[in-house]
């Protein structure tokens, strides 16, 4: 009886405690889904940070452009050809003066008509390398004389680079002169809050220049994703990728370099609550509490009714057997009742005259 009791009652919970789960479960994932929602805000948001870009490289070569028109900043650039320390305080005194006009760069450098170095702020260092050897667009520039902006990277930080060309009185480009602003110091401002890593394609394939309000293991969601970059960069058009509970949405910046090589990406979650469905794993708690209590409450029940019932059914064996003098003489808040009966019963069948004194031999009041 006792095993019976309990794997009723065990059964019990499990159903209801099963049910409530799954129910309370699948109510929240349903609730705090987004869907479509998602996928709007998150290339909302490249498309944003994209256009933000664009608009921070568009004022520095608007800045530069003005400078290499300049006839005294033109004649300055022209005495720098052979000498470095003339370019060095040429590109130093740019670097002082743009912070008046609110751009802090954090490297300006002049370079000649084959992109070799000839100067750069406050150092005399790498005086005669080959700038557009990292950065390629550069030759773009020294060919056709059009301002560029793009990725600059030193292996250490990434800058914001764009460089305007400088042309001598008869228009011949002679060098260019190139601006870089920390990517990080750009991407803060131009993403607001949003959450977004900007990727470039080299050699080596593509890796992360600068992000924004990503947290610990996002930034690899977007630079594992090769194909999905590639294929932003070469169709110049959105795309969208899910893992687990993450939404990554891209936006190619087609007007960077050569326009197949940065790439904006937007990372969103498909859920307003990610760990919402794990609000019904108390439920699981509950249920385990429930079953420990029946199994509990089964024991216990048992050991109540167990010692009786077998007292009884002792009795009534003997009963059988001829030991017509038996009674029973249960103390039991329960079965006490069914003890007294089974006496009484005994007695009218035996004709025995039922004893209705007390321990003292005087007669019971009914």
């Amino acid at each position: 009886m006792r095993s019976r009791i309990i794997g009723v009652n065990v059964l019990i919970v499990l159903i209801v405690g099963l049910l409530s789960f799954a129910l309370v479960r699948a109510s929240l994932q349903k609730m705090t889904t987004r869907g479509e929602d998602v996928r709007r805000e998150a290339r909302h948001d490249a498309e944003s940070v994209a256009a933000n870009l664009l608009l921070a490289a568009f004022r520095i070569e608007r800045l530069l452009e003005t400078k290499v028109d300049d006839a005294d900043f033109r004649a300055s650039i022209e005495a720098a050809k052979g000498a470095g320390d003339v370019a060095t305080q040429t590109a130093t005194a740019l670097k002082n003066q743009a912070k008046g006009w609110g751009v802090s760069f954090a490297k300006v450098a002049v370079v000649d008509a084959d992109g070799k170095l000839i100067g750069r702020d406050s150092s005399s260092l790498d005086r005669g390398a080959d700038v557009t050897a990292k950065l390629p667009s550069l030759r773009e520039t020294l060919k056709d004389g059009l301002t560029r902006s793009d990725v600059w990277s030193d292996g250490q930080s990434s800058l914001l680079a764009s460089f305007a060309p400088v042309r001598d009185e008869s228009g011949k480009v002679i060098g260019a002169i190139i601006g870089g602003v920390p990517m990080t110091e750009v991407l803060g401002k131009a993403a607001a809050g949003r959450r977004v890593v900007v990727s470039a394609r080299d050699a080596s394939g593509w890796r992360s220049v600068g992000q924004s309000g990503l947290e610990a293991g996002q930034e690899s969601l977007v630079t594992t994703k090769a194909d999905l970059l590639a294929k932003t960069a070469q169709e110049a058009a959105a795309q969208f990728a899910e893992e687990g509970e993450s939404l990554v949405v891209t936006a190619p910046l087609a007007d960077f370099g050569d326009g197949k090589g940065l790439v904006v990406a937007a990372v969103g979650a498909t859920s307003l609550l990610p760990a919402a469905a794990e609000a019904a794993n108390p439920i699981l708690a509950v249920m385990g509490l429930g079953l420990l209590l029946v199994i509990a409450g089964g024991l216990w029940l048992g050991m109540f009714l167990d010692t009786p019932i077998e007292v009884i059914e002792s009795g009534l064996l003997e009963i059988a057997n001829g030991n017509t003098d038996m009674r029973f003489d249960i103390d039991h808040p329960d079965l006490g009742g069914v003890a007294s009966n089974l006496n009484t019963l005994l007695n009218k069948l035996m004709n025995v005259e039922e004893d209705n004194t007390d321990d003292q031999g005087r007669p019971l009041r009914g």
